[in-house]
């Protein structure tokens, strides 16, 4: 079986080098299941190392560097490190604004994802709306939500500063690291495979390059929208 991604004209070194690393680390087109290809268990070991880093508190200078940066321009917002993610990668959220309306809820974050099997990270917007009162049928209510991703919300950024200013802050400590953006990473769909943290035995179901490179907690679903 022959690995179906379509690779177009638009940040086509940023692709083909994302797309060699999925190759490089899933066994995409093979029917096998990750744990059988060597470059999964490449991957497995680079969480591994991760933690144990983590644990011992001797995580990479770039990683403190990086958390004190985002506290002393960011010091307003609550900061959230999720560096302890059984995922390659390092990943902060920003808490930016919450609203509690009658009906719903809304949440604003700024997240950053820094993948460890590439050298390019991505950062975007999560707007996360949480529906009180959606009846699921006659006389039963249950909350339901509608995820946003974006690269702007006017609402809390009107010039798109805080995006701009966190990706300053990476690129100082991971000079190696180049930005992608959130839209080539959710758009580009994988065929025949699955990332870290899926079940292996539902090859029908086409994953972004996002899940399989930068992170498995934002998954395409009727209810997330992938917005500019």
């Amino acid at each position: 079986m022959i690995p179906e991604i379509k690779i177009t004209t638009e940040f086509p070194d940023s692709l083909q080098d994302l797309i060699a690393a999925t190759l490089k680390y899933y066994p995409v087109g093979f029917d096998i299941p990750n744990t059988q290809y060597s470059g999964y268990q490449n991957l497995l070991k680079i969480i591994e190392q991760k933690i144990d880093l983590l644990i011992d508190q001797k995580l990479p200078d770039e990683c403190e560097a990086l958390v004190k940066s985002v506290r002393e321009s960011f010091g307003d917002y609550a900061i959230i490190t999720e560096f302890e993610r059984q995922f390659p990668n390092y990943c902060l959220t920003i808490k930016l604004l919450h609203k509690d309306l009658d009906e719903i809820s809304i949440y604003y974050y700024l997240k950053l994802k820094i993948s460890l099997l590439t050298n390019y990270f991505t950062i975007f917007y999560n707007e996360l709306i949480h529906h009180k009162n959606i009846p699921a049928w006659p006389g039963r209510f249950v909350p339901l939500r509608t995820s946003v991703i974006s690269s702007n919300i006017m609402l809390v950024d009107q010039e798109q500063k805080y995006l701009n200013i966190l990706a300053a802050i990476v690129k100082e400590c991971f000079p190696n690291y180049t930005f992608v953006n959130h839209r080539l990473l959710f758009n580009r769909r994988v065929r025949y495979g699955t990332p870290h943290g899926m079940e292996d035995n539902n090859l029908t179901i086409q994953y972004p390059l996002y899940n399989f490179l930068f992170d498995n907690d934002h998954t395409i679903s009727p209810d997330t929208i992938i917005a500019f």
